[in-house]
């Protein structure tokens, strides 16, 4: 049977960013090569380039790569083996006699210069592989030579497809080169000094090792699973990035981290470390398959043709608890710190709505990190609140026991209790803040303009009437509780708004009526059973500090054109309004002035409590109006939710409520959390 050798090369899959995989295999050939008397051996990998800057220089862009050792070579033996595709010449050092194929994946061309020893004498071979050749070109007649042992692989030409997967400076290379060979140096027993070396900079990939090996703990002694014997390897790392848990290695080659721990360590310091043990035995070297990704052992029971050999679920469930011994006082450091870290969260004004949510989820603190900002901890806590809360709702799971557990059914009551406190407070801290934006947009204009020839100095009508019920609110687009905030006018005005509201239409497009006139805001009231409004909320809003006289006669015009109208509520069921309906009515402006204090007068309004506002009762109407200021509007909202922000550690001693941590709050989370 014949090979077809480029489309064997084909065949290959090298994913478009793993180009710079291909250097670490000629990097793991070399280590392979080395000979175990061998005085001195090193590798070294250089970094080229066939391009030029504008002045002359090597640009530090990146086209190929040099690797040289002073390994065994290319002998007679080796380079028959490497000029045979699938060899299993290397087969016992768990190689497969495809990697040097990947070569010519990413590169167009790669040439060999080897001198070696054979039977007593030195001889030098050079060759080229690649596609255009149908493999290897030349090679088949070494010469004598005196120069010293080595081999040099340079691959040359990376294709543009792999041309960014490939640039990697010195230092980022040796870092890749460790951790890709790492089970070398921790099990292996020959270790070159393996060099980089860049334009201006050379790196040593053994430094890497040394700088951890005081953190490479040994077993003492192998450990037997079955009748076989495994050695582990723990090793802790400063470098975060790559996972924590148990890797599987062969022929000192790690193949893959079975078993990964999604937790983070402390040590003595509180620093942050990564962990990893690495696992060796000959049944691993014998039984990793042919692409390296895997073994051939059963995952969770044993292989019936090889029933005495374990199975990975078996060698994990033996090598964990050992692990799990190893970490502990790093682990409890750690669920400390963020227990601590938790808890201080949940005692700011941030995250005071979440004390049930920690309490009842002892899942939670498994989630989070020392570090976490408070954002990053809100969308944790929500989170874990929302799930909660759907479980109660969807799977209000009670039962410990017997159906009769009255316990069982005291903690569900408890639970649910408890998280409505957290959406009390969650919805005491949202007034908070929609106070603060009313307040701050009532002076936003006034503090960034400051030129004369501005005319206006306060925010636009717009911006106010939207943050009391969103313009163009109607039948179709509803008032929802996060974008309602009527409350700050009136709290019963929260609780009308869901029968019926809409907001800056004009009347022509929800009623009957063929009036074009627009209402800022429009309430149903109290309706009776034959669908007639007993009662109609207007609100006429007014941009901050603008003097406006007509705003009480436009209000008398919005009743005029209601009068003997049927308008629609939100179920569709349309409601007259008629003689008997009563008109609850706001004026909202700038009431400081002199010519509202005379509208006021003339209109025949009293002052309200506290000033800044006037009220009458027109009988003729049959209507009430308030004539207020934005200031009292926004001072008396402060007022009335003064209590429930005082309880909840919010500061109310300013003109602005601002959301800051109190000492009134104090939540002990320690016995939740040391139990979680």
């Amino acid at each position: 049977m014949e090979l077809d050798f480029k489309g064997r090369v084909n065949n290959i899959r090298v994913p478009n960013g793993s180009g710079l995989d291909t250097v670490l295999e000629a990097v793991v050939n070399s280590i392979q090569a080395m000979d175990a008397d061998s005085d001195n051996p090193y590798i070294k990998i250089r970094l080229i380039s066939n391009q030029k800057t504008l002045d002359g220089k090597e640009s530090s862009q990146i086209t190929g790569f040099v690797i040289e050792d002073n390994g065994v070579g290319f002998t007679d033996v080796n380079y028959q083996s490497f000029k045979k595709v699938d060899s299993m010449h290397k087969f016992i050092l768990g190689c497969k006699g495809i990697g040097r194929l990947s070569w010519l994946k990413v590169f167009d061309n790669v040439m060999v210069d080897s001198v070696y020893c054979q039977d007593g004498k030195k001889y030098r071979r050079q060759f080229s592989f690649s596609l255009d050749a149908d493999g290897v070109y030349g090679g088949d007649e070494p010469e004598p030579s005196s120069l010293p042992i080595r081999t040099i692989i340079s691959l040359e030409n990376c294709k543009s497809i792999y041309f960014n997967s490939i640039q990697s400076g010195p230092k980022a290379l040796a870092t890749k080169i460790f951790d890709h060979c790492i089970a070398y140096f921790l099990h292996g027993k020959k270790q070159p000094i393996i060099r980089i070396e860049g334009s201006d900079e050379i790196e040593i990939v053994n430094d890497i090792y040394d700088s951890i090996q005081d953190r490479i703990i040994q077993h003492p002694k192998p450990i037997l699973i079955g009748n076989y014997e495994f050695d582990l390897y723990p090793v802790s790392f400063q470098q975060l990035t790559g996972d924590n848990g148990i890797s599987l290695c062969a022929n000192d080659l790690e193949v893959k981290t079975v078993l990964k721990f999604d937790r983070t360590y402390m040590d003595s310091d509180n620093q942050e470390f990564r962990y990893k043990c690495f696992v060796y035995s000959p049944l691993l070297d014998e039984r990793v398959n042919s692409s390296r990704d895997g073994f051939d052992l059963g995952d969770k029971s044993r292989l019936i043709p090889d029933y005495e050999m374990p199975c990975i679920k078996e060698i994990m469930d033996a090598i964990n608890p050992i692990c799990d011994e190893f970490l502990k006082p790093y682990s409890e450091t750690y669920v400390r710190n963020c227990s601590q870290r938790l808890k201080k969260f949940v005692e700011s004004e941030s995250g005071c709505m979440f004390s049930a949510t920690v309490k009842y989820d002892p899942e939670l603190i498994s989630s989070i990190k020392p570090e976490m900002t408070d954002e990053e901890l809100y969308r944790k806590c929500s989170d874990s609140q929302s799930k909660m809360e759907s479980q109660i709702i969807f799977n209000p799971n009670r039962k410990k026991g017997p159906v009769d557990d009255s316990s069982a059914i005291e903690e569900h009551l408890d639970k649910i209790t408890n998280l409505q406190k957290d959406q009390l407070t969650r919805l005491i801290i949202h007034r908070g803040l929609i106070l603060s934006a009313f307040d701050e947009r009532l002076e936003a204009i006034q503090s960034e303009y400051k030129d004369d020839k501005i005319k206006f100095s306060y925010e636009l009508e717009s911006v106010i009437h939207d943050i009391i019920l969103p313009r163009g609110t109607d039948r179709k687009n509803r008032a929802i509780l996060e974008t309602c905030n009527l409350w700050i006018i009136d709290d019963r005005l929260e609780y009308y708004a869901f029968y019926g509201a809409y907001s800056d239409r004009n009347l022509c497009d929800i009623s009957d009526n063929e009036s074009k006139l627009r209402p800022d805001i429009f309430l149903f009231g109290d309706i009776t059973e034959s669908m007639e409004a007993k009662s109609i909320c207007i609100i006429e809003l007014k941009r901050p500090g603008r003097k406006d006289v007509n705003i009480i006669e436009q209000i008398y015009d919005y009743i005029d054109a209601l009068k003997h109208s049927k308008i629609p509520n939100y179920r569709g069921e349309k409601v007259s309004i008629t003689d008997g309906t009563v008109f609850y009515c706001y004026a909202i402006c700038n009431t400081a002035v002199d010519d509202i204090k005379t509208l006021a007068s003339r209109n025949q309004m009293k002052p309200m409590f506290g000033d800044r506002g006037f009220f009458n009762w027109n009988r003729e109407y049959n209507c009430s109006i308030d004539l207020i200021d934005h200031h009292k509007i926004f001072a008396d909202a402060k007022m009335r939710n003064k209590v429930f922000f005082s309880i909840i550690g919010m500061d109310t001693s300013s003109d602005m409520v601002k959301v800051q941590k109190g000492p009134q709050l104090m939540i002990n989370l320690n016995s939740e959390i040391d139990g979680a």
